[in-house]
């Protein structure tokens, strides 16, 4: 039985580490983020884009596009 319950914790540990790990990287989610505001804004949904692009400076930061290219 002991046995049976250190099997499924570690089980677990290693499902909930796989998960983890496997979350978008900062750098893909502004990007992601920086085309889905491009597309908004060059289709005239400028409040769309424009929560876009705040939503951009809150993950990124101050310069989004050199950023999003180069770091």
């Amino acid at each position: 039985m002991l046995k049976l319950i250190r099997s499924i914790f570690i089980f677990v540990a290693v499902g909930l580490l796989a998960i983890a790990g496997s979350s978008c990287s900062r750098q893909a989610r502004v990007a992601r983020q920086l085309a889905k505001a491009d597309r908004d804004f060059a289709a005239g949904q400028y409040d769309r884009a424009e929560i876009e692009y705040l939503n951009v400076l809150q993950i990124q930061g101050l310069n989004p596009r050199r950023s999003a290219t180069w770091g």
